[in-house]
């Protein structure tokens, strides 16, 4: 009875585990999920923003002032380390299509946007709180979360830790 018992609870753990503690073959999955495409109204996944580039991505409320911060800190890390970083920005929480894409509009966001639906959600284990952010290499394995801000000075060396020939200067 023991073993079973132990064996349903580790079974429990895999299926429940929140994304940041699963492996990263199933995070690296979660990447060719199709998501709503804010920039083109089409259904695209993940893994098309990472173009064999280290890939950040940020999870964002469109009411999260937080998340605002974070959005400067996102553009000033695409204005100098684009060539060597794909960033991509997904909307979670309440808001309309519309909600989302103004928040991004207002804060001059040019970057792959897109919406998490319920399904997605649930396979990551849901966003605990925004700004949350995932890190990829450029094989789209999964290396690390950032749980709340992280201004862009830090963002670059995070970043450098996993690729040290980052083109990158802030």
């Amino acid at each position: 009875m023991k073993i079973l018992r132990s064996t349903f609870l580790l079974l429990l753990c895999f299926l429940v585990l929140p994304f940041n503690m699963l492996n990263t073959a199933a995070a690296s999955s979660l990447l060719q999920y199709p998501l709503f495409n804010l920039n083109n109204n089409h259904a695209q996944s993940l893994d098309a923003s990472a173009t064999g580039k280290i890939l950040l991505i940020n999870f964002f409320a469109a009411d999260c002032v937080w998340c605002e911060r974070q959005f400067k800190a996102l553009n000033l890390l695409q204005q100098h380390c684009g060539a060597s970083v794909s960033i991509a920005v997904v909307g979670v929480g309440a808001g309309s299509i519309n909600n989302f894409r103004n928040k991004l509009k207002s804060h001059q966001i040019t970057l792959p946007a897109y919406i998490a639906d319920k399904k997605f959600l649930a396979a990551i284990g849901d966003v605990p709180f925004t700004p949350y952010s995932l890190i990829f290499n450029e094989h789209s394995e999964y290396l690390e979360k950032i749980n709340g801000y992280m201004d862009a000075e830090k963002l670059q060396r995070l970043l450098m830790q996993y690729q040290p020939a980052l083109n990158c200067k802030i």
